[in-house]
């Protein structure tokens, strides 16, 4: 028995597609190393040998993902970018309002001036997060795609899914 039934194939999609986005990222990071913002600092680090080692490893299981897919008769699953940055910049924007010195009672008291001095700064770029969410989520077209069930699906919200 070879059939493998519709909830089956998009558990093994959903798997092997977090698996190849990984690898992706992987490579990202091998070819940029670093990654600096004014709160975080990221670096790889890698002998040159193990980098070796991860390459291969990188193209053997891309190149085993595309076999397996191809085989079991899986197809690309289209996904919009924008619903996903605005999905996350409106979680900013309601990260950022807790954030504002007037919520943060929660962990004890909260110095007056606090609020004076950076109560304006928290609200404007809470404010930057929600008008990013709005701009990624407006008028993002809603692309038809076909799902490896053959089904062409449009998503009211932006994304896509079969």
């Amino acid at each position: 028995m070879n059939r493998i039934h519709f909830a089956q194939r998009n558990f093994i999609h959903a798997s092997l597609q977090s698996f190849e986005e990984t690898l992706a990222q992987a490579e990202h990071w091998l070819a940029h190393r670093t990654e600096t913002g004014a709160l975080y600092r990221y670096h790889l680090y890698l002998t040159p040998e193990r980098e070796a080692e991860v390459r291969q490893m990188l193209r053997t299981a891309r190149a085993e993902i595309a076999t397996l897919s191809a085989r079991l008769g899986l197809s690309p699953h289209e996904e919009s970018v924008n619903r996903l940055l605005a999905a996350r910049f409106s979680q900013c924007w309601t990260e950022l309002v807790d954030t504002h010195p007037q919520r943060l009672k929660g962990y004890g008291e909260v110095d007056p001036h606090l609020v004076e001095t950076f109560g304006a700064a928290f609200e404007h770029l809470a404010t930057l997060a929600l008008q990013l969410s709005r701009l990624f989520g407006a008028d993002s077209p809603a692309p038809t795609i076909s799902g490896d069930d053959g089904r062409a699906t449009r998503d009211s919200e932006g994304g896509a899914h079969a």
